[in-house]
């Protein structure tokens, strides 16, 4: 089974949303485990798969296997292809179909029961384990016999919803070492934190001599209308329009960090109000003030080594630079390999920049010399719109595994919660440009009705990133955890500022190459406001 199913890996893996290798070259994808899954009516397993690459470090992906025999397998072929590993001999109508399982209800209900059961099962080489925690028997009670579905929106996971009660999130890429997610996850609902799911189990993988690797946890399901980006987006829509009533150009805004800031203490106007509207921009303050309470709660954890609190001494600041700086060489090398390839008008900024690349990393290096307050505490790591879910009256703060592009022990590190504030006001930035982005490609705009239109967007930017900075720095107030120098702290949100749009560009480089132009957007205001 093990060399069948992987001369057809490559191919799979590459259709795959969660599969994080597509541009690396690859030396070989092969089966590292297989492990039987107890059903009844089907035969299910879960494959363990091993890709290794030219130049990159190995990575071990997840992949649950199932086979539809006859009308079933064909329904499964014709609405979920990217479902599809392999079909039978014959390739007919009734040719068995191999399969990725979680489009078996059985499989996801076998999840499940093994976390609840804290159930064992011995693949060939390591051991599949499940775990619970406080409160998921009382949730599988309420949970009954209602149906599990899949999330169908994009991520590097797979999330399964039972009912309206639990939520399972199946990580597809395993790391060596707890998930962040858990281990985050587990601190937050010990210690109160009430605007994050609960952590009720998980299922971690096995083997002598190495790292736990978790493959599963399960959530408490948190009712909610959708996440902050999309609620974002519909605000951004509305208020173009409403800005295209109001037949005036947008008002010259200065977005510069230290701007940013001084309008976030002075509070929006009226006519601020009146555009954006009054009620948004109390959401954008409520979810700095729910930002600046997470960070409280894991500054709590004292006593517990892996979530004390540790101050920013030099030597730090000065292995923060050089890490800003070298993620600033490697996202500028990959703009100057791919920028033959992007669109004319991507390409004449894509070189302006890389001629800026100087500038840039005499920014950067300024961090090593800050003397900087404040506290190094687990943060988020990759907090964005996306990451934050809308109830209708409050939000709920979600995923803490980090920014995907690096490594699990460098996202385990402690850091200034500013990088958190950095990844928030960078999202409103994607999305007062995202919509216009998009209308770009599918009708292109005059070039007075594109300027004015990118002018309101900017305005939008700084009214809402400075709401959300209101909020969390009124939440905050004197935190320890925060730099108690102004200048201090303003010099380094705006490094990690920067180091968030660099990082971005190189994301959208591997993934969305036409979305690049909101990054580029991003680095050249920033360099342009420091002159």
């Amino acid at each position: 089974m093990g060399g069948e199913l992987s001369a057809v890996l490559p191919a799979f893996l590459q259709r795959q949303r969660w599969y994080q290798g597509k541009a690396r070259s690859v030396r070989c994808s092969e089966v590292a485990d297989v492990i039987p899954l107890p059903a009844r009516a089907e035969t299910l397993r879960l494959a363990l798969v091993r890709v290794t690459y030219e130049a990159a470090p190995a990575e071990l992906y997840v992949l649950p296997l199932a086979t539809g025999e006859g009308e079933a397998g064909a329904r499964l072929a014709a609405d979920s292809p990217d479902l599809v590993i392999a079909t039978g001999p014959g390739g007919g109508a009734a040719a068995p179909v191999l399969h990725d399982a979680v489009a078996s209800p059985a499989f996801r209900a076998l999840l499940l029961a093994q976390e609840a059961e804290r159930r064992g099962l011995e693949g060939g080489t390591g051991v599949l384990q499940g775990e619970a925690f406080g409160g998921l028997e009382q949730a599988l009670a309420r949970l009954g016999d209602q149906e599990s579905v899949v999330l169908g929106r994009e991520q590097s996971n797979t999330s399964i919803v039972y009912g309206r009660e639990l939520v399972l999130k199946l990580y597809r890429r395993l790391e060596a070492g707890t998930s962040l997610d858990l281990e985050i996850g587990r601190f937050l609902t010990e210690h109160g934190y009430a605007h994050t799911p609960a952590v009720l189990g998980a299922i971690q993988y096995r083997t002598e001599g190495e790292p736990a690797r978790t493959v599963a946890i399960v959530q408490e399901f948190v009712p909610n209308q959708g996440d902050a980006w999309g609620l974002a987006l519909d605000m951004v829509a509305r208020f173009q329009k409403r800005a295209a009533a109001a037949d005036r150009p947008a008002p010259v805004v200065d977005t510069s960090t230290a701007r940013l800031l001084e309008l976030a203490r002075e509070g929006p106007g009226a006519g601020a109000e009146q555009l954006i509207g009054a009620d948004f921009l109390a959401h954008a303050r409520l979810m700095g003030q729910r930002t600046a309470e997470l960070h409280a709660t894991l500054a709590s954890g004292g006593a517990d080594r892996d979530f004390a609190p540790e101050p920013c001494p030099p030597p730090y600041l000065d292995a923060l630079g050089q890490s800003m700086r070298a993620g600033a060489a490697r996202a500028l090398q990959q703009l100057a390999a791919s920028a033959a390839q992007l669109p004319d008008s991507l390409r004449a900024v894509a070189h302006r920049l890389l001629q800026r690349e100087a500038e840039i990393m005499a920014h950067l290096e300024r961090v090593r010399t800050l003397q900087v307050g404040g506290l190094r505490i687990r943060t988020h790591g990759d907090l964005h719109l996306g990451q934050v879910l809308f109830t209708g009256r409050d939000f709920t703060i979600i995923d803490f595994e980090g920014e995907p592009l690096r490594p699990l022990s460098e996202r385990r590190l402690k850091g200034s919660p500013l990088r958190d504030v950095a990844g928030m006001v960078r999202s409103w930035h994607y999305a007062a440009h995202a919509a216009l982005l998009e209308r770009a490609q599918a009708e292109p705009l005059p070039e007075p009705e594109r300027e004015r239109r990118e002018a309101w967007a900017r305005y939008w930017y700084a009214q809402t990133a400075a709401s959300f900075l209101h909020g969390y720095f009124a939440a905050a107030g004197n935190a320890s955890f925060l730099p108690g120098d102004a200048t201090e702290l303003t010099e380094l949100l705006d490094a990690y500022l920067l180091e968030k749009a660099l990082y971005e560009l190189s994301y959208e480089l591997n993934n969305r190459p036409h979305w690049t132009a909101i990054p580029l957007r991003g680095i050249a205001d920033l360099l342009e406001e420091r002159r």
